[in-house]
């Protein structure tokens, strides 16, 4: 889950508008005891507060509640260097020490459930050797059975988890009865919205509070 789909890409895009006119107010700033509030004027939408304590960072607004442990000084942790939205998700996401109960940091995702399904069916298709079929038998055994993977497990893809891995793991057929049994071992979920926000949230609002005390950012 190291890297951003499309979609989040745009979010991304998203966000950077959503905080355009956010402004920083410091309610506390005390060594590594710190409150900083990030909100537009006249309105509580998208807003969040950074709050910092010895070890802990606490992240807390409109998309969540997030808390965070690693170093002392947590600022020095989510700091970025030159491309200040290259983050490590999954690196940040071991670092959580509580995490909010609505959104969490990852749900699953038909797309890469998709994905892992045709993974997997190709790494069989390939594995099929010459020696054991004709070409036309061979191409007629991988359409045939790719028929079937679409209708019996990505046909229940979108209806959810449950239901698309059930599918997965009762799927049988005579050229390869326990074609997906080991399928478990796939990741099929992807980063919340909510916690990919706070993520960003985290980098700008560092980097804005930098540049109001005169310090380098990376």
């Amino acid at each position: 889950m190291s890297q951003l789909p499309e979609d989040h890409k745009v979010e991304l895009e998203l966000f950077k508008k959503q905080v355009a006119n956010h402004q920083l107010t410091i309610i506390k700033d005390e060594g590594t005891h710190r409150h900083l509030r990030f909100k537009c004027p006249d309105t509580n939408n998208q807003y969040f507060d950074i709050i910092t304590w010895p070890g802990s960072l606490c992240y807390n607004g409109d998309m969540g509640t997030y808390v965070f442990s690693r170093l002392t000084d947590m600022f020095e942790f989510f700091r970025g260097g030159h491309d200040r939205y290259q983050i490590s998700y999954s690196y940040w996401a071991e670092k959580l020490q509580a995490i909010d109960k609505r959104s969490g940091i990852s749900k699953f995702s038909p797309r890469i459930f998709k994905e892992n399904i045709k993974d997997r069916f190709d790494s069989w298709a390939e594995s099929l050797r010459d020696g054991d079929y004709s070409s036309s038998e061979k191409e007629k055994l991988i359409a045939n059975v790719w028929q079937q993977v679409e209708d019996e497990i990505l046909y229940y893809a979108d209806d959810n988890e449950y239901v698309a891995q059930q599918a997965a793991y009762e799927f049988t057929h005579s050229a390869h009865p326990n074609l997906f049994q080991d399928f478990y071992e796939y990741d099929c979920t992807e980063y919340t919205y909510h916690f990919l926000w706070c993520c960003w949230a985290l980098r700008w609002g560092i980097a804005l509070y930098d540049d109001a005390k005169g310090l380098t950012n990376g």
